[in-house]
């Protein structure tokens, strides 16, 4: 273990910037930029050439085109030109906005006497969200991109700065409503998040403000339909009409969509959409934009109860459907089912494995302090079922069966009341194989048999409580709400802590202490700077890996044991008292300066690393509360002690808490 250098480095984009070598951001000051635009559009207009030039669209028969790439790039300010027009008292959205429409002013002017006919179509975006303050020609229009999701818009604090925004461009453009339109985020903040939002009647009060003063909006949605559906109806249909009865159109789309769990299904979607409308808090929005802290879904709009609740709603729907309580689906390694039952049902549960296309090797099932594994491989074609948590059946091909056994730790399954699964195997992570939860003595009818509204149900309640990862690779896939939401409220407020025992001997004398004895905490899944839920609320680890704390008069010890055989890029970091500690398990041993002992095999390593109290500013008898958090990475798998619950690395809950006697 090394000590980081510390200090600041310089700021990246500072050295960017002077630099000057990002030459894919033209510099819009230069006015061969705008005669090189202009070549392009005269080539189109007489000879239909279309234009080698990233910021050069095509025209349409009625508008040019303009936007610059969509990046932040410190190359903004080239020279004196630019400089003079950046505006840093703009925020992080405006200080490229002069800049930006200082070109489309010049453009504007020279397309009004060549082409008067044709209009130009730009975009208030990003860097250049702002409008300038030198006046537009009256042939630009311009779509502004709400940088603040109007899905925030429940809030008075972003409601009145978006208008506020929505205004300064309305008055811009000569009070001329034809020449502004809205780019509506759905996806923003609802592609970072499992939690579905349903905002209809914030947004028809947002809509009815807005309605004078622009001509139209543009939606970009993106999560899974099967859980926004309903909220992209009701958006459309505000647009046609913005003082449409939203409770009862949602009534009616439920009874037509769902038939006998429509009346469900409409409570449901209601209960959605006021604990999400319902005004936070202390809201805070991560970067004063359009990430929101999962402490504000979780700890305030969406709390265990309130989950709990909708769980039952889902569940009573899908009952009066004629759906059984069965989740059939495909997942990958890491990924997770949420099962509901009541305490009133007392049927055992039953999980079945069934591997696709390639087998599975040694497959294991995890939930809030239990966990089960078997070691084998299932070979394609074969099925292994567990009744509860106790037996295990090997299916065969030809229906033969063997009794397999389980290796069980932790906490018994219960099968009275919910439970989030969560499945791995030591395979490929990207192997495909089949998941079957249920409850044992139901009918066994196949879902496909069921009526169309059944099918509807069992679609719309995979995507509440099946968890499959990434879920910003896909418009559509399966977020895995209840999943997520039990993970959250296991860690939200409840920052990790560990006693640490001390002992009078040095640290020289280390042997004495039986480890084993010592309590142990675990990391879970985790990376401080994501945006992925599994990254973010604490997921459990796939790979365990455990530390125990002692304290010697003079040093800190601190004993790592971790799954996996040590890879080249696998490092292991301990942040304490503002110091940083990186260990390298696979690393040469004069790279680990720190290191007391380091042993590993083919299925892990352990390590015992000494911290002089000296180093930590810790006298030897005097009781101290450290922050400390630690992480181990290993390529693209990542861990951490305190989950960050936040997303892009801004800090909710922070790290966990060393107490020292």
């Amino acid at each position: 273990m090394a000590v980081k250098a510390g200090g600041k480095t310089q700021n990246d984009e500072d050295a960017a910037r002077n630099a000057q070598v990002d030459l894919s951001f033209l510099d819009y000051t230069e006015p061969l930029v705008l005669e090189k635009r202009l070549e392009h559009l005269e080539a189109w207009f007489e000879r239909r050439e279309k234009a080698e030039f990233f910021a050069g669209r095509t025209p349409s028969d009625t508008y040019i085109i303009e936007e610059p790439p969509d990046m932040s790039a410190p190359s903004f300010r080239y020279n004196a030109r630019s400089e003079a027009l950046w505006n840093p008292n703009c925020g992080t959205w405006g200080d490229f906005s002069a800049i930006w429409f200082d070109y489309l002013r010049r453009l504007g002017t020279e397309v009004k006497k060549r082409w008067p006919n044709m209009r130009i179509a730009a975009l208030s975006y990003n860097r250049h969200y702002q409008p300038p303050e030198f006046e537009m020609p009256d042939n630009i229009d311009v779509a502004l991109c709400l940088m603040r999701s109007s899905a925030q818009c429940k809030e008075p604090y972003v409601f009145q700065k978006n208008l506020q925004q929505v205004e300064k461009w309305y008055n811009k453009l000569g009070r001329d409503r034809n020449r502004l339109s809205l780019w509506e985020y759905g996806c923003w903040p609802d592609c970072f998040l499992a939690v579905p939002l349903n905002y209809a009647h914030s947004m028809q009060k947002w809509l009815r403000e807005i309605k004078p003063m622009v001509s139209g909006v543009f939606i970009e949605h993106y999560g899974p339909i099967e859980q926004n559906f309903l909220m992209r109806h009701l958006w459309m249909r505000l647009l046609w009409n913005p003082e449409l009865d939203v409770d009862q159109e949602i009534d009616d789309v439920c009874a037509r969509f769902f038939g006998a769990g429509g009346d469900s299904m409409a409570r449901f979607h209601k209960l959605l959409m006021q604990r999400y409308e319902m005004q936070w808090q202390n809201p805070r929005l991560i970067w004063d934009q359009y990430h929101v802290h999962p402490q504000q879904y979780y700890g305030q709009s969406f709390t265990p109860e309130v989950v709990l609740t909708l769980a039952a709603m889902l569940d009573q729907a899908c009952r009066e459907a004629g759906l059984e309580r069965r989740i059939d689906t495909i997942i990958k390694n890491g990924n997770a089912i949420y099962f509901f039952n009541d305490a009133e049902n007392k049927l055992p549960l039953r999980i079945s494995l069934i591997a696709a296309a390639e087998p599975v090797t040694n497959p294991r099932i995890a939930w809030e302090g239990g966990e089960l594994g078997w070691q084998g491989v299932l070979l394609p074609e074969q099925k292994l079922v567990i009744e509860g948590d106790g037996e295990a059946t090997l299916i065969e091909a030809d229906q033969s069966s063997s009794t397999c056994t389980l290796k069980r730790q932790g906490a018994a399954l219960s099968n009275t009341e919910p439970v989030s699964l969560h499945f791995w195997h030591q395979g490929e992570p990207d192997i495909d194989f089949q998941v079957r939860v249920e409850l044992a003595g139901q009918d066994g009818k196949a879902q496909a048999e069921k009526s169309i509204y059944a099918r509807r149900l069992d679609w719309v309640r995979k995507s509440y409580q099946c968890f499959r990862g990434d879920r910003m690779s896909s418009a559509s896939g399966y977020d895995g709400f209840f999943v997520d939401a039990a993970q959250a409220h296991q860690h939200l407020g409840k920052v990790p802590q560990y006693e640490v025992a001390g002992f009078a001997f040095s640290s020289q004398e280390a042997d004495k202490i039986d480890w084993l004895k010592l309590p142990a905490a675990a990391l879970l899944r985790g990376k401080a700077n994501s945006s992925l839920p599994h990254l973010i609320m604490g997921y459990p680890a796939d790979l365990a890996c455990t530390f125990r704390v002692a304290k010697c008069s003079d040093a800190l010890l601190l004993r790592f044991e971790a799954e996996g055989a040590p890879l080249a890029e696998e490092k292991l970091t301990v942040s304490i008292a503002e110091k940083t500690y990186e260990l390298e398990p696979a690393g040469t041993a004069d790279t680990q300066k720190q290191l007391w002992r380091l042993s590993s095999t083919d299925c892990g390593w352990q390590a015992t690393v000494r911290i002089p109290l000296q180093e930590l500013k810790l006298e030897p008898n005097v009781p101290k509360t450290l922050n400390m958090q630690v992480s181990r990475s290993r390529g693209t798998q990542h861990y951490v002690w305190s989950p960050p619950l936040a997303m892009w690395g801004d800090r909710e809950q922070g790290d966990g808490i060393l107490q020292i006697k």
